[in-house]
């Protein structure tokens, strides 16, 4: 059991309040002596730090109780679920795989009726405490092993979401097949209660070996936050046959990046080329991910530097692309000195692109440190090349 009265007493949480910012390694070498196990101390400091990151509003509400580390670095951060909240709505959804309930709380914004199932208790009593510190009427706080559970609830459903947990005796796992619960192997049983499903999977699991396993998939999602690719969501409908369209997502401050396009004008388009002009252009995380490297080519109107660099170039900017923009200052053979004449500070952010040398060993043999307002980009040219292009970020 969660000691959730002592966590909230007057003195544990003035406590926690009072050294929420401290090093939790040092605080527990010195912790005095209270009613409840110092782990359970440890778990709110923790939680805290990560979650004035990932989850701004969870953390400025100083009664939210937080979970073993672990359900904390698995959980959604408040951006993803935000986004998850607008893919679906209806009257009745069900969370599977609850874990610390923050998927659950944003997704009932878009809902009438929710249910939260966790197998695990200690969590299901943490996530019915936060859902009422919310106080978030709509949710129904459910224990036990989620395909049971399942089966009692008597209302008509309209979506089931999951979110598998991705690791198995402390490894981290990215094949469905691997995942608990089995997506792949449950999902005619799920289609049986429900004619939505909504995924999310880890983004280092393969999407074209998922989509096979899976089937009846009407959108892919690729979520990235701050140019970091956090998660895939698989959106599936019962009976649905055709294609799926591939929305490519980044969370930029307070922008979004957007690109959408579909496997099938991906594969039957090929970007044109060029030598490299004024601008240069990075895709997205979530664009890499996807694989869009044609079809953003032909919606943008840029040109890729190789065939493989995924670099793309125009003479005029193009304000709208989704990812990062720069202007080329110089393109440079990979000569030491030719390279330092350029960058007289010595300072320089290094990416490759298509690039035989790692960027650790780009720096080593030109000598140039990381840092500075200066961006430099080794890649393979059209005519196969090797250059090193100085941009600075606009």
């Amino acid at each position: 059991m969660v000691p959730i009265e002592e966590l909230t007493s007057k003195e544990i949480s003035e406590f926690i309040k009072k050294n929420r910012k401290s090093s939790v390694a040092e605080l527990m070498l010195k912790m005095p002596r209270f009613t409840i196990e110092a782990k359970w101390i440890a778990a709110q400091i923790e939680g805290w730090q990560k979650a004035s990151v990932k989850l701004p509003a969870w953390a400025e509400n100083e009664c939210i109780i937080y979970p073993i580390r672990l359900s904390m670095e698995q959980c959604s951060s408040e951006r993803t679920g935000l986004y998850k909240s607008t893919l679906v709505g209806g009257n009745v959804i069900v969370d599977l795989t609850g874990g610390f309930g923050v998927d659950t709380f944003y997704l009932s914004q878009s809902f009438t009726k929710s249910f939260y199932i966790e197998q695990q208790e200690d969590l299901a009593q943490i996530a019915a405490h936060n859902f009422n510190v919310f106080g978030k009427k709509n949710i129904s706080v459910l224990s036990g092993d989620s395909e049971a559970v399942l089966t009692t609830i008597a209302d008509k459903i309209d979506v089931i979401y999951l979110d598998p947990a991705r690791r198995k005796e402390q490894q981290k796992v990215f094949k469905l097949s691997d995942c608990e619960p089995d997506i792949a192997a449950l999902k005619d049983f799920y289609f049986s209660f429900a004619d939505t499903i909504l995924v999310k999977t880890s983004p280092m699991l393969d999407i074209a070996e998922a989509s096979r396993q899976l089937s009846n998939i009407s959108g892919i999602h690729i979520v990235s936050v701050d140019n970091e690719c956090k998660e895939v969501l698989y959106l599936l409908k019962k009976n649905y046959t055709g294609e799926p369209e591939i929305q490519c997502i980044n969370a930029v401050k307070k922008s979004i990046q957007s690109f959408h396009f579909k496997n099938s004008i991906e594969q039957s388009y090929k970007a044109p080329q060029s030598m490299p002009l004024q601008y240069i252009y990075e895709p997205n995380p979530s664009v890499l991910k996807a694989g869009g490297f044609n079809t953003i080519a032909q919606a943008y109107n840029v040109f890729k530097l190789h065939q493989s660099s995924h670099l793309y170039t125009s003479s005029e900017h193009i304000t709208d692309f989704p990812g990062r923009s720069f202007k080329i200052n110089h393109i440079t053979t990979y000569d030491k000195k030719a390279i330092q004449a350029l960058i007289p500070d010595g300072k320089a952010n290094i990416q490759t692109r298509n690039f035989p040398d790692s960027v650790e060993d780009i720096r080593k043999k030109i000598k140039i440190k990381d840092g500075g307002s200066i961006f430099i980009f080794a890649t393979t040219l059209m005519d196969s090349t090797k250059v090193l292009l100085i941009c600075e970020k606009i």
